[in-house]
């Protein structure tokens, strides 16, 4: 129960930070309940992001390799689209914006994109017919 309700917290937090500045977390106690004088501590967006900042330099990995296996150079991407959750940093943003030197398309719902390409792999791992390579 601690962990779960701790993971809660942070989760709560990072997207907290993705809007504004700091963000405070309750600490449970040690059966994870939040009772009593319930200790706080807070978390600032700067903090936060030089935290992640190693993450962040594993992503530049993977993108260089795709890009590099298509021959394809940074500045000759036409649209860059963010999915997933973690494209709601402002840190991940940063990122993407530096490497291809433009801004990422914001305008789609990152979850919505995620389940509408797990459903058009699935589509194509069973062979249906309504979707083409």
């Amino acid at each position: 129960m601690l962990v779960a309700r701790l993971r809660s917290e942070c989760e709560a937090a990072k997207r907290l930070l993705a809007q504004q500045e700091t963000a405070t977390i309750r600490l449970p106690n040690q059966k994870g309940e939040f009772v009593g004088d319930v200790k706080m501590i807070s978390v600032t967006r700067e903090s936060f992001q030089a935290d992640v900042a190693q993450l962040l330099d594993r992503l530049r990995g993977p993108i260089g390799k795709a890009l590099g296996d298509g021959r394809t150079p940074p500045d000759s991407v036409d649209d860059v689209i963010l999915v997933g959750g973690a494209t709601r940093m402002p840190a991940v943003v940063d990122m993407v914006r530096n490497f291809f030197r433009q801004e990422p398309r914001l305008t789609f719902n990152p979850d919505e994109v995620v389940a509408l390409g797990a459903a058009v792999q699935a589509a194509l791992i069973t062979d249906d017919s309504a979707v083409d390579d």
